[in-house]
């Protein structure tokens, strides 16, 4: 401690800190026995002394490796705690996940894959929302995973990623291309042909679409939108929507902002979907900066457009639970009360409730969506699709959901004729489980 305590009296900065890391492993090498064929000699042999064979030459590596890891992790204590902490949640997370899944659903989630799929005649239309699903640009995790699973393309890939793991933490960096992956080089560039999709009016069929995607669907035009936009907790989602829409958050600076739900994050037990931002506290403020992984012209998108986090979620609500939490809160929320225009005049047609909600998310999250809210498909089509495939990274889907009272409870429906892809189609190359063994709802064949 005190070796370390002088040197970095006169030491600093991030090479400084890389220096000090050596010294401090030379420190200790140099003043402990080194155990060399099993004999402790008290004194550093040389290779010229002792004959090294393979095996005690990769003994040897891995005790340096060993060393200089829990070296740098005592440096940098705060970033290999975060890192701890991390992984603690991630423990608990995935146990949760698949009990939810496999053993035990709630009351609530059991009902409502029985309802809608035999909704009775007298069920009540109680509101109405109208929901563009807007899938993250391609990640990190995307970039090392779903590129193929032959093991000559998957292994090096997946070694490569948990070494630069070893290295973030070995220098101090609580960030990481795993957990809560940012999006990649080719996942900047869906972001920017989303963009260049959203500005131009001959990329639509519908006229509706261009209008509220941009912000111009409220009765004054873009100085009221109905339209609200919401993203995942996640890192990739929230960069997909910064950069996507960064058009209409410049021009409507006073009145956009992109709002944060954590019942969003994606429900899929791979490591990718840890958030670093803890579920279970409320942001008053924005807190959600930029990563180093992020694209550098989010930073900037990061401090002026994120808006507060919706409400806090508790780490035990995961699952089916999230997408029925997330579904109460589209009929719930209130519409911003400090709207104006972009003349800076008071907007007078802002409405209590927004009737539009452009959601930033992910591909399972939203593809059990559609296989909790739409009934099960008879016939190939548009539904089982919706069901069984991914919608394209940086794709945007549309489609009005519907709030019914059945008895004494409440059930949601995507109406099957308003489901239509806006931007690109899915992602056929690589069908889901699901989908290639036929076990759509297999939950709802059991409840039925």
């Amino acid at each position: 401690r005190e070796y370390l305590f002088v040197s970095s009296r006169f030491e600093t900065g991030q090479r400084c800190a890389a220096k000090q890391r050596v010294k401090w492993v030379r420190f200790l090498w140099q003043r402990s026995d080194f155990h060399w064929d099993g004999v402790v000699t008290g004194q550093r042999p040389t290779l010229a002394d002792h004959k090294m064979n393979p095996a005690s030459l990769l003994w040897t590596i891995l005790n340096g490796v060993t060393l200089f890891f829990w070296a740098s992790a005592a440096y940098h204590g705060r970033a290999f705690l975060f890192k701890i902490k991390l992984f603690a949640t991630y423990s608990k997370r995935v146990p949760i996940l698949l009990w939810h899944k496999y053993i035990r659903k709630s009351v609530r989630v059991k009902h409502q894959l029985q309802q809608v799929n035999a909704l009775p005649d007298d069920a009540e239309v109680l509101q109405e929302r109208e929901v563009y699903f807007v899938r993250h640009a391609e990640s990190t995790w995307n970039e090392m995973i779903n590129r193929g699973f032959a093991p000559q393309i998957l292994l090096p890939k997946l070694v490569g990623g948990i070494a630069f793991e070893a290295f973030l933490l070995s220098t101090g960096n609580p960030d990481s291309k795993i957990v809560d992956a940012p999006i990649c080089a080719e996942g900047i560039k869906q972001a920017a042909s989303l963009r260049e999709f959203l500005a131009d009016e001959e990329n639509y069929e519908d006229d509706r679409d261009w209008r509220v995607l941009n912000g111009y669907d409220g009765a004054n035009g873009a100085r009221a939108p109905t339209s609200v936009l919401v993203s995942s907790n996640l890192r990739r989602s929230l960069s997909t929507m910064l950069l996507g829409f960064q058009d209409r958050f410049h021009r409507r600076r006073t009145v956009d902002k992109l709002l944060v739900n954590p019942f969003l994050q994606e429900t899929a037990i791979n490591a990718d979907c840890v958030s670093l931002h803890p579920r279970t506290k409320a942001v008053t403020s924005p807190t959600y900066n930029a990563s180093s992984f992020d694209p550098p012209a989010s930073a900037m998108l990061y401090q002026q457009f994120i808006g507060e986090e919706t409400q806090p979620a508790s780490e035990n609500v995961l699952g089916d639970e999230q997408l029925m939490q997330f579904a109460d809160w589209l009929f719930t929320q209130q519409a911003p009360t400090n709207n104006t225009g972009g003349d800076g005049e008071d907007s007078a047609a802002a409405v209590s409730r927004p009737s539009t909600f452009i959601v930033g998310g992910h591909s399972h999250w939203f593809r059990r969506f559609f296989q909790l809210c739409l009934p099960r498909p008879s016939e190939a089509g548009t539904v089982k699709d919706a069901q069984t495939l991914k919608i394209e990274n940086g794709g945007v889907m549309a489609f009005t959901l519907q709030q019914l009272r059945v008895g004494d409870t409440v059930v949601y429906r995507v109406v099957q004729d308003s489901l239509r892809n806006v931007f690109k189609e899915f992602d056929r190359s690589r069908v889901s489980n699901s989908a290639r063994h036929g076990d759509i709802n297999t939950e709802t064949k059991k409840t039925n």
